[in-house]
């Protein structure tokens, strides 16, 4: 069958893994609206861009920095069902701002609680799938993520180049959240019955793992290096994804629908190559390719 038997066998796995699909796909319809909406209210003031991806970013970062930490404290799920209900009056929101800085203000605290979102998410699977079954309840997050980096922009780009505006856009999203909000609550309700989403006193060490990864990072120099070399292939990438908008308008001489597509074959490089990573591992030495990889991007 074409639905993972993963996904069959555990109902509850099932209604988190559709909660986080249709929350996640919503997200990155929007956020590609949003962002050619903020480029068209702020006349193509292509530093709008910048600040709205760093700002959005900052926050949902923020969110996963803490999520992370008060996902292994409190109920995770009802983390999840806070997430989902928080978000939608900001949503509205947007309906009715035309301001550019209360635009990204408000979209960088969805950002936030989206970043707590992920985490807590996470950590549920634990509870919803035997041990011998969670490495592959990863992965189909992990794969499930590959496929949104491809729709998201995709759908996103023609959803407001068709309207002509980001009301459509917002409404489906408001509409995946509704969907999580039911979902979650049946897994909650579960929850009170037979399971513990609550973390054991152990789990509920604030920062402890933490401080304890910054150490493990600190005393070797290999994960230095990956941590350095993450960290500028973030900033190049925080440069690059804003300017892509104007680079399609003013170089290209292209519009929104040709930006959409260009932001989707990024998740295509992305999908393709963690598919072809699972393969050249096994022939190759991880830092081997990791050097062949980055020298290769730089090049391009």
């Amino acid at each position: 069958m074409i639905v993972p038997k993963i996904i069959r066998q555990y109902r509850y796995y099932r209604y988190l893994f559709v909660a986080g699909f249709t929350s996640e796909l919503g997200s990155f319809i929007s956020e590609t609206a949003i962002t050619m909406f903020i480029y068209d209210i702020s006349f193509q003031d292509k530093r709008y861009l910048g600040l709205s991806k760093a700002f959005f970013l900052f926050f949902l970062a923020l969110g996963s920095l803490i999520g992370g930490p008060l996902g292994e404290k409190k109920n995770k799920a009802k983390i999840l069902l806070m997430c989902e209900i928080l978000r939608i009056p900001l949503i509205i929101a947007l309906f009715f701002i035309k301001n550019v800085w209360a635009f990204i203000i408000i979209h960088s605290f969805i950002a936030f609680f989206t970043g707590l979102f992920n985490p807590a998410r996470q950590a549920l699977i634990n509870f919803l799938v035997p041990k011998i079954d969670i490495q592959k309840a990863n992965s189909l997050f992990g794969t499930s993520m590959a496929i949104i980096h491809l729709l998201g922009p995709f759908i996103g780009a023609w959803a407001y180049t068709q309207f002509n505006g980001i009301t459509e856009v917002l409404i489906f999203d408001l509409f995946t959240y509704a969907i999580g909000i039911v979902l979650i609550s049946l897994i909650i309700k579960k929850g009170r019955q037979t399971l513990n989403f609550q973390a054991t006193p152990q789990e509920s060490k604030w920062g402890q793992d933490f401080k304890e990864g910054l150490k493990l990072v600190k005393s070797r120099l290999d994960l230095v290096a990956i941590y350095i070399n993450n960290i500028l292939t973030g900033l190049a990438i925080g440069i690059l994804i804003p300017l892509l908008l104007p680079y399609s308008y003013d170089i290209l001489g292209k519009g929104k629908w040709e930006f959409g597509l260009l932001i989707t074959s990024f998740g295509v490089g992305g999908l393709l190559g963690g598919i072809l990573s699972a393969f050249i591992n096994q022939k190759i030495r991880p830092g081997l390719l990791i050097v062949f990889a980055a020298t290769t991007e730089a090049l391009f």
